[in-house]
């Protein structure tokens, strides 16, 4: 009985984690705020990641729009690449990641820059 019930739980979808899948975003907002309050709304420009197991963490494949190669590393607590639902840090940025909904925060310098998307594994 003990070797069927752990037969079940590796086969079972939930055991599959989505490593290297690879997402296509459709950009929905893209904005900054600067230190003096003004607001500067930009050209929306898609974008695509994958999740690398061996980085663990979001790897954005392309320098056409604000991300340029950026790689940010999966939160430890809380990240569920297999339930795509995960939080992603570094020392400047904030990404949270829900069934497809993208949210992106960056503080640096010059402000505060905001970016959302809707995505789907291509």
């Amino acid at each position: 009985m003990k070797q069927v019930l752990l037969a079940l739980i590796l086969i079972s979808p939930m055991s599959y984690a989505d490593w290297g899948d690879t997402y296509f975003c459709t950009a929905t907002h893209h904005s900054r705020v600067d230190l003096d309050g003004e607001r500067t709304t930009f050209k929306l420009k898609d974008f695509t990641f994958h999740l690398s197991k061996e980085k663990n963490a979001m790897v954005f494949d392309s320098s056409e729009n604000f991300f340029q190669y950026t790689v940010i590393g999966l939160a430890e607590l809380g990240s569920f690449p297999n339930l795509e639902s995960w939080s992603a840090e570094d020392e400047n940025s904030k990404v949270v990641f829900i069934e497809g909904k993208f949210a992106h925060s960056f503080v640096g310098r010059s402000g505060v820059t905001v970016n959302t998307a809707i995505c789907r594994k291509t």
